[in-house]
């Protein structure tokens, strides 16, 4: 029963235990609790917590063999992670709405960014900002399901990688990992009470299925960088010469590829060539792409002034002969069947765009995937889908 404190009561389980009474926010579930009571009432918050330990214990097992396949095929990869996990240290993340870490060797300096299944409105977020539901309601982007987040990150690189963008994204992989400093939303209980949760809702489980990017030391962040050269009033065509127009261009393929619904100006960073004296681009953070629908692009990018010009020929080029067929392929091997209309989509409409006009600005054509809508998927997709 819900009490007018916000309290909940939860009755026992059988054989008979005394009842588990948590305070709204005992575990730091954040400012959208008030949101979860009243549409789901109190008294089955146990139970939602434990059909979601079930349900990632369940999809660790389900990709084991493959992310341990995967590994095993990049042994010097794999021998490294293993040879940091045991002579380094993680490290938490302090910015950011998910649960992120870098790994660090045994200096103290990052080698690989790890993210486990602790993303923003997932059961275990460590910032304050998770849920212990699935449905569309209770998610960062309604048209991303939670948990998928790690699969997601690595079949982006593989992505970009089979589109010949490969330069864009830090090399990134699949790993099973068990760490102490990984995060259960039952660290914010103490004593007879946390064992009594524990025994209600399942164990906390260290062992997490995680994406692991390597880590880049000399990159700056765009938006920063963006930030110091409107402080400095430095005319646009100046800023444009500062950004590699071809590693510009490039990247809002990748936008559009993936239809990255979370590309802000922090989640592009920004490699200084000595050669060329400009910027290069590379994009992380991709965990929230490949959506269910074509809804809620967010592209930084389109607000430089490098996006009034034209493609190059060589990208019409390379957009009119982009294979889908491989990347289908790995969407469907990695359980995301479901993001293949809107992948075909968007692909379509981009190839139309610039077979009827090949002098589309980077802006107009950005303008053609924003606009994108998915006539043959209602905005209620059954739960099986969503």
């Amino acid at each position: 029963m819900y009490s007018s404190s916000m309290s909940i009561w939860i009755p026992p389980p059988q054989p008979p235990e005394r009842a588990v009474q948590l305070l709204a926010d005992q575990l730091k579930m954040g400012s959208l609790w008030e949101e979860f009571h009243l549409q789901r009432g109190g008294g089955s918050l146990l139970s939602f917590i434990q059909r979601r330990r079930e349900e990632i214990a369940a999809q660790k097992e389900r990709w084991r063999p493959q992310v341990e396949e995967l590994l095993q095929n990049e042994p010097i990869i794999e021998e490294e992670l293993k040879s940091l996990l045991r002579k380094g240290r993680l490290e938490r993340c302090s910015l950011g709405v998910n649960g992120c870490y870098f790994l660090l060797d045994k200096k103290g300096y990052p080698r690989w960014v790890v993210k486990p299944e602790e993303g923003a409105m997932t059961l275990n977020n460590p910032v304050q900002n998770s849920s212990p539901f699935r449905d569309p309601a209770f998610r960062m982007r309604p048209f991303l399901p939670p948990y998928d987040t790690p699969i997601i990150e690595y079949c982006a690189y593989e992505i970009a990688r089979i589109a010949g963008l490969s330069e864009l994204i830090p090399r990134t992989l699949l790993a099973i990992i068990e760490r102490r400093e990984f995060y259960d939303l039952s660290e914010e209980l103490e004593g007879e009470l946390r064992q009594r949760f524990l025994r209600m809702t399942g164990s906390a489980d260290r062992e997490k299925l995680c994406s692991v990017q390597q880590y880049l030391p000399d990159s700056e962040e765009l938006g920063e960088l963006v930030e110091e050269w409107l402080k400095r009033e430095l005319p646009e065509e100046e800023m444009a010469s500062l950004i590699n127009q071809e590693s510009f261009e490039r990247a809002n393929l990748l936008v559009w590829l993936l239809f990255d619904t979370d590309a802000h100006s922090g989640n592009f960073l920004a490699l200084w060539d000595e050669a060329s004296q400009q910027y290069h681009l590379v994009k992380v953070d991709n965990g929230y792409c490949l959506p269910l629908r074509n809804n809620d692009l967010r592209n930084f990018l389109y607000h430089l002034p490098n996006a009034d010009l034209p493609l190059s020929t060589a990208l019409v080029e390379k957009i009119l002969s982009l294979p889908i067929d491989p990347i289908v392929q790995l969407l469907k091997r990695w359980g995301l069947e479901s993001r293949v209309y809107a992948l075909r989509e968007r692909l379509r409409t981009l190839k139309l765009a610039l077979q009827e006009n090949p002098s589309l600005s980077i802006a107009a054509l950005d303008e053609r995937i924003q606009q994108l809508h998915n006539p043959l998927i209602s905005p209620f997709l059954p739960e099986a889908l969503l």
